[in-house]
């Protein structure tokens, strides 16, 4: 059962709804990035001081040390091959901090829903008001980053909802998570919220085989909620101009690939990016600037895939760590948690096509899931 938004946890809702309310309105350029980020490091802060005096942290020690060596060598990556600014220095006190109120404290489920609604709901009210076409809003950031924040809060709800013994995905956010993907025409984002809406059926089987098998007729409104929704959906879609600006975006997108390949695709920028480190193995230990070819110079700060991002500005002791960290956590959640198994491959898939995390909103959900102990999955079952 959802634990109610009173009491003990009245901080932690208050940081995570916070969060996303910051987050939706610097998405949507209603503050702008900068006063965004800058109180964000302060909350960021505050929720690490009150973790570390109120709270027993369970890993502090492994927690203290991974967050000292990234930034300490983010700070020898500054001056050796400038792929990270000293301000972007400060970002993960933000994210690692809210993180922290996940790893440590147990915010209600209420709260994380209505922070996943937040955010989920305004851009659905302002990408159909734009005509169905998020090329018409103004806002702070790509359109691909729009399905990213969806996602984030979402994997915080199932956190939560993980903490509270839940053992099934909520198929009605995972709807309206998709929902807003498709809005945000990104593939990375429809392909990962259509992998996470089979997951959440798979789960969702062993229910409806149950329902036959005991005989039982009657469906469960949220059921038949789901299933309005979604023949709403695809009615409203189909009678709007979102459907052929959808088609038209595949499409275009198809023929592209076929005429062309990957050329000025990420894969470009990834096979350029990887030519240069395979030709500067000195260099393994902190990676080569990110600059020697049209793709790479302009795209010096966003390499388009997370993972490479990690290594061009941490190197390969921080990559190497979170990778083992990222294997170890599939294991640990495939024995303990198939919920949260389900939504780490999602977030993996999702952050190998933009730079969403090591320094981004998808961080927050990502430390929780590389942290949490396996002593601690056990009291959730």
């Amino acid at each position: 059962m959802s634990e109610k938004i009173q009491g003990n946890n009245m901080i932690p809702n208050m940081v995570i709804v916070l969060f996303s309310i910051i987050e939706t309105l610097k998405y949507f350029d209603f503050v702008s990035v900068e006063n965004v980020n800058a109180f964000g490091v302060l909350m960021g802060v505050f929720s690490i001081m009150y973790i570390f005096f109120t709270k027993h942290v369970r890993r502090k020690s492994v927690v203290i040390i991974f967050f000292v060596l990234y930034t300490i060598c983010g700070l020898l990556s500054c001056f050796i091959n400038g792929n990270i600014d000293l301000q972007e220095l400060l970002w993960p006190l933000f994210f690692m901090g809210i993180s922290l109120i996940l790893l440590e404290t147990k915010p209600s489920s209420r709260a994380a829903r209505i922070a996943f609604y937040i955010f989920s709901i305004t851009a659905i009210i302002f990408i159909m008001s734009a005509g169905g076409k998020i090329y018409n809003l103004s806002t702070a950031e790509s359109r691909n980053y729009c399905s990213v924040y969806a996602l984030c809060f979402l994997s915080i709800y199932i956190i939560t909802l993980a903490k509270e013994g839940s053992a099934k995905l909520p198929l009605l956010e995972v709807i309206v998570n998709m929902i807003v993907s498709m809005l945000s025409l990104g593939r990375g984002g429809i392909i990962t919220s259509i992998l996470l809406v089979v997951f959440t059926l798979w789960n969702e089987y062993k229910y409806f085989f149950d329902l036959v098998k005991n005989g039982k007729n009657k469906i469960k409104l949220k059921t038949l909620m789901i299933f309005v929704l979604i023949c709403s959906t695809i009615i409203a879609f189909s009678q709007s101009d979102y459907c052929e600006a959808m088609l038209s975006y595949f499409i275009f997108s198809a023929e592209y690939f076929d005429e062309r390949g990957l050329h000025g695709s990420r894969g470009d920028i990834w096979e350029d990016y990887l030519d240069i480190i395979i030709s500067t193995p000195l260099s393994i230990l902190f990676a080569p600037k990110i600059s020697g070819s049209n793709l790479l110079n302009m795209y010096s700060f966003n390499l388009h895939n997370s993972y490479l991002m990690l290594y061009a500005r941490y190197g390969s002791i921080v990559f190497g760590w979170v990778i083992i960290l990222l294997i170890k956590s599939l294991k640990k959640f495939y024995k303990y948690n198939q919920m949260l198994l389900c939504i780490t491959f999602v977030i993996m898939v999702r952050i190998f096509t933009d730079v969403v995390s090591f320094n981004g909103v998808m961080d927050v959900p990502l430390y929780f899931l590389l942290f949490v102990t396996p002593q601690t999955l056990k009291k959730y079952r």
